[in-house]
């Protein structure tokens, strides 16, 4: 690696020996197909001893890799390596391809000019892939490896921006970014999110305030039409009720007690009377008369109505925005 004429001199130093032994083991592995690792073996190597030897095999790698723009900085990186007395034909070899091959891959470099707008460019992040763009290189021309992009501009306020770019070798583009802006908090949103840090069950939606609609659930409807029903038909059947009762008394006297004529058996407000004396305990049991089904239907109707009544108004239960 350009210091064959010294022998006792490259033992001497047990860096060149271990980047000798990394060297070949990276040219085997590339051989083979594993390019990956032999850059991890060129890259050790070239930190324990700098030589264009090892430069331009770390920088074949890169490229065959698809990393251009660091195989053109190895490359560059040759002619910044002093050049010793010792050093072989090889290693000048090295260098003279070092610099052919760096401008060969410039020209295969894409570039991308990243404008922001919408934010201050000092309180605007950008990067690419990953990797952070400093403020005062925004605007200007940056050299990147052919194929698909990330770029993402983020402010201390705003939404961020992203853009995914795909260049091709050579191709130059610009990219724009808009910073949008903040959007401020709606008044229910503030008051659902005091609500919740309270422990409350405020809404995190964006209906506005007093636009809660206090539509009732159908059964509500349906409980209140019964108990309307209840109240017409009892009052009807109870009024009629009421004009027998009146008939009764007038025919067999406040006692209820009938002529010998009249065999009709009448049972009214829970009594049963009988021209001949009889046994009550041998009667059947009356029905409820009309006037009770009705007031039965009537409260349970009411019951229903009021139940329903109370959980639809409960805006978070049944209500619905209005438009």
């Amino acid at each position: 690696m350009g210091h064959a004429s010294h022998p006792r001199a490259c033992q001497a130093d047990p860096r060149v020996a271990h980047a000798r032994e990394l060297l070949n083991q990276a040219l085997h592995q590339r051989e083979i197909g594993d390019a990956s690792g032999a850059l991890e073996k060129l890259k050790a190597a070239y930190s324990l001893v700098r030589t264009p030897i090892l430069a331009l095999e770390l920088a074949r790698t890169h490229v065959q890799l698809g990393k251009l723009v660091e195989a053109r900085e190895t490359l560059l990186s040759v002619a910044r390596i002093p050049v010793r007395s010792e050093e072989t034909a090889r290693s000048a070899a090295a260098r003279d391809q070092s610099a052919h091959l760096a401008d060969e891959i410039r020209a295969r470099l894409a570039s991308i000019t990243i404008r922001v707008t919408g934010a201050a460019s000092g309180a605007v992040t950008v990067t690419i892939d990953g990797t952070a763009m400093p403020a005062e290189a925004l605007g200007t021309t940056r050299l990147v490896d052919p194929g698909l992009h990330a770029v993402i501009a983020q402010a201390p306020e705003g939404a961020p921006s992203e853009k995914r770019v795909e260049l091709r070798e050579g191709e130059a583009r610009e990219v724009h970014l808009t910073i949008g802006t903040p959007q401020p908090p709606s008044p229910r949103s503030a008051t659902a999110s005091g609500m919740a840090l309270a422990g409350g069950t405020g809404s995190t939606d964006n209906t506005a305030p007093g636009k809660v609609s206090s539509r009732w659930n159908p059964l509500v409807y349906a409980g209140i039409g019964l108990a309307g029903a209840g109240v017409v038909v009892g009052t009807a059947t109870g009024l009629l009720s009421v004009s027998k009762e009146s008939s009764v008394n007038d025919a067999c006297g406040a006692g209820f007690r009938c002529p010998h004529s009249r065999k009709y058996l009448y049972y009214v407000k829970e009594h049963a009377v009988q021209y001949a004396p009889l046994d009550r305990s041998s009667l059947p049991q009356p029905l409820p008369g009309p006037a009770q089904r009705s007031l039965s239907v009537f409260a349970i109707a009411t019951a229903v109505g009021a139940v329903f009544w109370f959980d639809g108004s409960n805006p978070t239960i049944y209500g619905v925005a209005s438009p």
